[in-house]
């Protein structure tokens, strides 16, 4: 019984299914958003070609903008074609600067289905001289030296000369090479009093065009240190900062989340820090640490310590130096050694490692690094902790980015293979010359397909906040 009722159900399944009729989806050579890149100086049109496959028979095309669904044309001349080498040109002679354009070609067959394939054209504006300033044109600061960097682009017209001069005198700089249409300006400049300096960089190409960029640098006595660092990106926190009578941090309060104490202590005529403690809002949970540096009788620093309620570990057990430079340390079974340096020109040495987790859990193969120094100080560096050993089990990226490096950096790479790279940072000073903004990109996107940023807005005194 079980087995003619078995092959019933079988008998039925196989005729339904022979009976269904095929109705095969359009469909186009690939899936993929197809991308175009042109510069006006080359071009009026540019084609949206993909081969497509009806077996049903086309009924129509449709071409839509491709952010407002917006039909723009409808085409009906190519009306039951079942292959089909399709071009369509899209008219670009209107636009005037670098633009992105999306569109959508939809085909509609003659079974009422449907499939799209989305077309991004990129539209380089016609060629022009064109300088773009790595920071800002106004800077402050207080270092001896300050590094001008710049790109500087003709497009499809070679460089003819660049020329920069400082307080109206005219400096001497790398050679262009023939037929060049980029090139990378990298000029350090001594700044040995303080006063203003004018900085102006020419760009001229071979049809005779020229521009031009002014950069007023001011150096000063000491910079202007932030009463708050506002958070946006992946983590959004309002930080306040309070400082001693010396215009040390003390405090650093991410607002309903963590406070973090610092306290200061002086060894044979040096500043260190002796700990930083860290407590939460939660009275119920208050997440609190003690983080303690602990140093020799000559101020060089020797271990770190943390201590959760009455438990006491070693965040760092040894710091291991070569000379009186830190090579490496010891946490946990972990040995860490040849602790990565950079060097900026006109400044001197800086470590340049960043600790991206515990120092107990430190791999080979996870070490990161910083590189591509910049001579732009971060304001809320603290120059008292000997080195960037502290890692806070809360916000351990805020205190990286913000508080454990000198200057700005522009790149996070792999520490084992630079050309790795991790994270691009990007920077900007306001009307003061002050650093304004900083911001991390990850090169990688996160969980929604979209990068992670992580960004951090510099609030004085006088700053003046947009409305939301």
């Amino acid at each position: 019984m079980k087995s003619t009722y078995l092959f019933f159900w079988l008998s039925f399944l196989l005729i339904a299914c022979q009976e269904t009729p095929e109705f095969p989806d359009p469909k186009f050579d690939s899936t993929d958003t197809r991308i175009y890149e042109v510069r006006r100086d080359t071009a009026d049109f540019v084609s949206l070609e993909c081969f497509i496959d009806v077996p049903n028979g086309i009924d129509r095309i449709e071409i839509l903008e491709g952010r407002s669904y917006e039909v723009l044309k409808v085409l009906e001349e190519y009306r039951g074609m079942k292959e089909l080498e399709f071009n369509y040109q899209v008219d670009i002679s209107d636009v005037v600067r670098d633009s992105s354009l999306a569109y959508i070609v939809k085909v509609y067959d003659l079974k009422y289905r449907t499939y799209n394939k989305a077309f991004m054209v990129r539209v380089k504006r016609f060629s022009a001289p064109e300088i773009i300033l790595e920071g800002g044109e106004i800077i402050a600061t207080d270092v001896d030296a300050f590094s001008i960097r710049a790109t500087l682009m003709t497009g499809m017209i070679p460089i003819r000369q660049v020329r920069l001069t400082v307080d109206g005198e005219r400096l001497e700089l790398p050679a262009v090479e023939d037929d060049v249409t980029e090139y990378q300006l990298n000029y350090r400049l001594p700044l040995r009093r303080q006063k203003e300096y004018s900085v102006q960089i020419l760009l001229e190409d071979m049809d005779g065009r020229r521009t031009t960029k002014t950069i007023k640098i001011f150096k000063v006595r000491e910079m202007e240190k932030p009463v708050k660092i506002l958070c946006g990106g992946r983590m959004s926190y309002e930080v306040l900062l309070e400082y001693d009578e010396q215009n040390r941090i003390s405090l650093i309060d991410v607002l309903n989340h963590y406070k973090f104490q610092i306290v200061y202590d002086e060894i044979k005529g040096k500043e260190v820090i002796r700990s930083i403690s860290q407590s939460g809002y939660d009275l119920e949970n208050p997440d609190y640490i003690s983080y303690v540096f602990n140093y020799d009788t000559a101020g060089i620093l020797q271990n770190v310590t943390e201590a959760w309620g009455s438990a006491m570990t070693y965040h760092i057990g040894q710091c291991l130096y070569d000379k009186e430079k830190l090579n490496g340390f010891v946490a946990g079974a972990v040995v860490v050694t040849q602790i990565a340096y950079e060097d900026i020109a006109g400044i001197g040495e800086v470590m340049s490692e960043v600790w991206g987790t515990a120092f107990a859990t430190t791999q080979e193969k996870d070490r990161i690094r910083a590189t591509d120094f910049q001579t732009m100080k971060i304001p809320t560096y603290l120059k008292q902790l000997p080195y960037s050993l502290f890692v806070p089990f809360k916000v351990g990226i805020l205190f990286q980015d913000v508080f454990l490096s000198p200057y700005v950096y522009l790149k996070m790479v792999k520490y084992l293979d630079s050309s790795v790279v991790l994270n691009n940072f990007s920077y900007k000073t306001d009307e003061e010359g002050r650093l304004s903004s900083l911001t991390r990109t990850s090169v990688g996107a996160g969980s929604d397909g979209r990068a992670i940023v992580y960004d951090y807005q510099f609030v004085y005194k006088d700053t003046v906040l947009p409305e939301n």
